[in-house]
């Protein structure tokens, strides 16, 4: 205590009721002098050596004690507390201002921004402990009761306000200087720079009880340099390479750029710097870059580089909010749309129409096993690419061309692949066939057209491989469902019992020749094509004896003999002792049974009568002996046309090289398939339409609109349709409107 008595003694005063004070004036020098000056002395020392010299003998703890105490004096007279504050307030004011004008008198930036980081680790390490030291008293009674600030906190703020401030134009500008360098010479680092940006995220300082982070003016000026940096350099980086080189450079770019942020700055700074730089760089670039006429997608497409186009579409990824990713699903798949509609239109128009079906389908398949492989192996199945794709597909097999229907020409095509190709050459091929017929919304004429194909294969023993038929009707049940397949599958299943019938009724026939009578279930095939005729006696004796045979096997079910499909082959000796062996089908050996034996003519009216056939069906029949390349008989007059009025006889110097002749059969007309289509489709949307009114039993008539389409996968049915459909089952008195409301329709149980 006694070097605090010298001290108060020397300063203090005696005022009017007898009680020592100290002028506030004369403390705040003593102080001044005595302790704040030293703490500057030591702030402005750049010396290492020297700095730490003087901070192992800034104050002993005699003199410590005695400032303390003076402190405690000097706050518990009354007015000094508020006047200390605004003077410590001054005194760094003046003491910051002075140091940043002596650094901004620096030349070198990198002398400016070492001593700056100095004079902030002093601030931070020396000059607030000791402040606090000098004016613990204070703090903890003046600062606390009035609730100003702490004083680390006031401290803190004056360093921004009259150090950092008018220093930080250079300091930015510094940091942009050493930041470009580096996007400009990637191998160079600054190894100062990450030191010199540590201030920005180390400091902070509060104002009005809210807290401040300095970092958060270093990432708004980052935002706006990177923006000023790639737009003065983008210009000249996109035309000074090649539109592949650029989308190279931007990627290797920005993933240098990266590791400078993860280095330099928070992460919270690494999406919105990356968005700018995206944003400059490939957004407003986008289209130069997708349409480039050098290396754009177009033009990658065509020559089939597919590498580059993965590079382009990883470049889209990058950019935010699907932007770049749904402008190149759009451009790729606008320009596979052209190549699919250019395609069908120059191969319909050039293309023989004998081979049309062979070469377009082989051609679209090409295609699309060429696009699917882009879209898995270099898009990633990407969901946005993959939509585009799926509805350019719709769009392409749901085209119309005057004689060309798609549904029926898959039908075509498989039919020609089941007759012709083996088992191994055809599973790829319909694995990507059944893709594509998957795009087509007319599936359910598609299902109808096989059926029908496959019946004929089946009817006319043209099955070359059967495990083939059944691996597609399997790929078929897989897309589209059991009840899309049942039908089929019961075909085939008739066709392989067929043949156990003929094995028995083989050994119990009493003919000399071999008949074969095929016993198909009537519920699973096609309606066939059917004539009433009289049939000759040798072959109304087989069926007779047929009859009985298949009755006594199976009492509850009854034959219907359909000839359209039915062949037999037959062996004739004409004159000078030649015998020719002949193929044909039923009508035609009935027409043919007529002139056997017989060498005089008959007319057409004559032949009808014998036959009792359909008039079209044997003009069909007569067009098919008579004027084909073999003919087996001889019209009069020579035409390529039946009419009423021809006459035929028998063709006595037919004339083969082949001893066996297959004599083509003629088309029948069968039920047309899009006119069964259509009469099943009422029934289809009768029964949805009944299913989801039971199961709900009160619906809106949009809310039944909208269920019934989600749920009729294999076809489209318009709105009218569904409409005409629900009038008539209310008709029906399935279905009645609300009396209050005309748009709801209740379920009549």
């Amino acid at each position: 205590m006694t070097a605090y008595v010298s001290i108060f003694d020397t300063l203090c005063e005696i005022d009017e009721n007898g009680k020592k004070f100290v002028s506030f004036d004369s403390g705040w020098n003593y102080l001044k002098t005595n302790s704040i000056s030293n703490l500057y002395s030591y702030y402005r020392c750049e010396n290492i050596i020297e700095s730490q010299m003087m901070e192992k003998s800034f104050l002993t703890c005699i003199q410590y004690a005695n400032i303390y105490s003076f402190m405690y004096h000097l706050c518990n007279q009354s007015g000094y507390p508020a006047r200390l504050y605004e003077m410590q307030n001054e005194s760094m004011k003046e003491f910051y201002m002075e140091n940043a004008e002596y650094l901004l008198s620096k030349q070198d930036d990198v002398d400016f921004m070492n001593t700056f980081m100095l004079y902030y680790e002093k601030h931070k390490t020396f000059l607030v402990k000791w402040w606090f030291r000098y004016f613990a008293y204070f703090e903890h009674s003046f600062m606390f009761h009035q609730k100003n600030k702490k004083l680390e906190d006031q401290l803190n703020f004056q360093f921004y306000e009259f150090f950092y401030l008018p220093l930080q134009n250079r300091i930015f500008s510094i940091i942009s200087n050493s930041w470009n360098r580096e996007r400009d010479n990637p191998l160079q680092r600054d190894i100062m720079l990450r030191h010199w940006i540590s201030f920005f995220k180390n400091f902070s300082y509060i104002q009005n009880g809210i807290n401040f982070h300095i970092y958060d003016l270093l990432h708004s000026f980052m935002l706006n340099q990177s923006k000023e940096y790639y737009q003065k350099n983008v210009f000249e980086w996109k035309h000074s390479r090649t539109n592949l080189e650029y989308c190279s450079f931007i990627y290797d770019f920005r993933k240098m750029e990266k590791q400078r942020m993860e280095l330099y700055l928070f992460e919270s700074s690494f999406v919105k710097l990356d968005n700018v730089f995206v944003k400059e760089t490939l957004v407003k670039m986008l289209r130069e870059i997708l349409e480039n006429k050098q290396d754009g997608i177009p033009i990658l497409l065509e020559q089939k580089n597919y590498d580059d186009i993965k590079k382009i579409f990883e470049l889209m990824l990058i950019i935010p909010n699907d932007e770049g990713t749904e402008q190149f699903s759009n451009i790729l798949n606008k320009h596979i749309e052209d190549i699919f509609l250019e395609n069908v239109s120059h191969l319909l128009s050039t293309t023989d129409a004998k081979e049309v079906n062979q070469v377009l389908i082989s051609k679209l398949m090409e295609l699309v096993s060429q696009y699917f492989d882009i879209l898995e192996t270099k898009l990633n199945n990407h969901f946005m690419v993959s939509k585009k794709f799926h509805e350019i597909l719709k769009n392409v097999f749901n085209q119309k061309y005057p004689n060309w229907e798609y549904s029926t020409q898959f039908c075509i095509f498989i039919d020609n692949m089941m007759k012709t190709s083996n088992y191994e050459d055809s599973v790829s091929i319909f694995n990507i066939l059944i893709k594509m017929i998957a795009y087509i919304f007319e599936k359910d004429v598609f299902l109808e057209s096989y059926r029908h194909y496959l019946s004929r294969r089946l009817l006319m023993n043209k099955v070359k491989d059967m495990e083939m038929e059944l691996y597609f009707i399997s790929k078929l049940k897989e897309q589209f469902g059991i009840q899309s397949t049942f039908k089929m599958e019961g075909m085939v299943h008739d066709y392989n019992r067929c043949k156990d019938d003929v094995d028995s009724y083989g050994t119990n026939h009493p003919f000399p020749f071999v008949f074969q009578p095929a016993t198909y279930t009537f519920g699973n095939w096609p309606v066939l094509p059917n004539t009433e005729l009289r049939i000759p006696p040798c072959l109304q004796e087989c069926m007779q004896h047929y009859d009985e045979f298949y009755t006594s096997r199976n009492t509850m079910r009854k034959l219907t003999w359909i000839f359209t499909y039915g062949t037999i082959h037959i062996s004739v000796n004409y004159p000078k002792r030649k015998t020719f062996d002949f193929m044909m089908n039923i009508l035609q050996f009935v027409v043919f049974h007529v002139f056997m034996g017989n060498l005089r003519e008959f007319s057409f009216q004559e032949i009808l009568e014998k036959t009792c056939m359909n008039e079209n069906y044997l003009k069909k029949v007569l067009h098919s002996l008579s004027c084909n390349k073999l003919k087996l008989l001889v019209k009069t007059p020579e035409s390529n046309s039946i009419s009423n009025q021809d006459t035929f006889r028998f063709f006595t110097d037919f004339h083969s090289p082949k001893r066996l002749n297959v004599i083509p059969s003629p088309p029948f007309e069968e039920v047309s398939v899009h006119k069964k289509v259509e009469e099943d489709r009422t029934h289809i949307i009768d029964a949805v339409v009944v299913r989801i009114m039971k199961t709900r039993r009160t619906l809106s008539h949009q809310e039944l609109i909208s269920s019934v389409v989600s749920q009729l996968i294999l076809f489209k049915p318009t709105i009218m349709d569904i409409k005409r459909r629900i009038e008539n089952l209310i008709e029906r008195d399935y279905l009645e409107r609300d009396r209050n409301n005309a748009q709801m329709y209740r379920y009549v149980a």
